[in-house]
């Protein structure tokens, strides 16, 4: 009886500390994965509505990310997220490639300032209407790069 406590313990301790997972939002397509960091929903909106396809008109921007984001490394009260935005055409060839979209918040902020994040992508040339383009976007903790929440998708330009 003793291991069994035992075990229960050390088990729900661990799972504390670590968290994993996919999803997918059937109507948009946004897959939403997490290792290490924590969610509880996911976001894909365009002009400040919620998607309910993966249609987009060329020139709109939307946004792509996940609030109630937990499970950063603390450093001195402070966390420390980065986001790295890419989008790709139809044959593969990469058309934006953001490596450090949250450069301004390397010096960290309070947890409670990134419990949502977010990354803005805005459509454009050389995107053209009628083509489908994939995006990633990947929310990683600086202290700790294995820690992450990777939106991945793909927008059909109208």
């Amino acid at each position: 009886m003793k291991r069994l406590l035992f075990f229960s313990v050390v088990l729900t301790f661990c799972s504390c500390q670590f968290s994993a997972g996919v999803s997918t939002d059937l109507a948009t397509g946004l897959t939403i994965s997490n290792k290490g960091l924590s969610y509880s929903e996911s976001i894909m909106a365009s002009g400040g509505k919620k998607m309910e396809s993966n249609k987009l008109k060329l020139g709109s921007e939307f946004i792509v990310g996940a609030t109630g984001c937990s499970g950063f490394t603390s450093k001195a009260g402070l966390v420390f997220p980065a986001c790295s935005i890419v989008l790709r055409d139809e044959k593969g060839t990469t058309i934006l490639n953001i490596a450090d979209a949250f450069e301004a918040l390397k010096d960290g902020r309070k947890p409670n300032e990134s419990s949502e994040l977010t990354a803005t992508i805005t459509t454009g040339s050389p995107m053209n209407v009628g083509m489908t383009y994939a995006y990633e976007v990947i929310f990683s903790d600086r202290m700790d790069t294995s820690k992450i929440i990777t939106c991945k998708g793909t927008i059909v330009m109208e």
